[in-house]
């Protein structure tokens, strides 16, 4: 009990450990202070000097954990303290801070609608600008007509900052690919819509959305007769694999035994 009194009167444990608010005279700038720091942290080597100088006995242990307890308690007021200190001076600041945010917020999202307005003005400038050259396209391409606009654009075409000359290239470039396979044999199809929505689908592939269409479009009596072609000339292959000749090298002494397992097997053989 001697040794904890000791080291608790040395460290001022039954201190306080407040705080103090301090104003630098020079610059103005205020901030919090533990209460005499600098004779703490005096104190603290010495009860350390203290400590690691003196020898203890099997009787001090129950002391010295005792006094563990209690500096471990002190560092905890101190966070303790520090915690009020700091929820006591922001806590005002941090509220208004919350709602400072909220208000901006609202300025920052009736912003935005007013340039929402604007883009969505130019979106639809942009989609007629598109819709001219469809139209114009179709009036000396007939296949053409009755396609509309979102059926071969890109969404991303009418952004703001999509390039109007980049656009329109690749608007034509499709058209061309739309009106090729309208007028294509190969083209199961002749609907430009539907066109569209296959090259879309195969990322404007020609030769793929052929085969689609002609997939969809093929009857289904030609599939089932190319069906039976197919298993015809699988068994024709099957009869010309029994016929084949085959030629086994083995050991003299296994000769029975490969007749009687061709035998058991109902293998049609002939040895030549």
């Amino acid at each position: 009990m001697e040794l904890e009194l000791e080291i608790s009167k040395r460290l001022d444990i039954d201190d306080d450990s407040s705080l103090v608010l301090v104003v630098d005279e020079d610059t103005g700038s205020k901030h919090y202070e533990i209460v005499g720091f600098e004779r703490f942290k005096q104190q603290v080597a010495e009860v350390v000097n203290f400590l690691e100088e003196r020898e203890f006995i099997e009787e001090d242990r129950k002391s010295l954990a005792t006094t563990r307890a209690s500096v471990n308690k002190f560092k905890d007021s101190i966070n303790d303290n520090i915690k009020s200190a700091k929820s006591e001076l922001f806590s005002v600041v941090d509220s208004q801070k919350k709602e400072a945010q909220s208000l901006l917020d609202n300025v920052t999202s009736v912003i935005k609608s007013k340039i929402d307005v604007f883009d969505q003005m130019m979106r639809i400038k942009k989609q007629e600008m598109f819709e001219e050259e469809i139209n114009r396209r179709a009036e000396y391409q007939e296949e053409l007509k009755g396609l509309d606009v979102f059926d071969i654009i890109d969404g991303s075409w009418l952004n703001r900052s999509s390039s109007d000359k980049k656009s329109l290239e690749q608007l034509n470039s499709r058209l061309d690919a739309v009106y090729k396979l309208v007028r294509s044999s190969l083209c199961k199809s002749t609907d430009p819509s539907e066109i569209c929505n296959v090259l879309q689908l195969y990322d404007w592939s020609e030769l793929q959305t052929i085969e689609y269409l002609d997939a969809k479009y093929t009857p289904v009596e030609t599939v089932e007769s190319v069906q039976e072609v197919s298993d015809e000339t699988a068994e024709d292959k099957v009869k010309e694999v029994q016929k084949e000749i085959v030629s086994l090298e083995i050991n003299s002494d296994d000769f029975s035994r490969l007749i009687e397992i061709l035998k058991v097997s109902g293998i049609d053989f002939k040895l030549v």
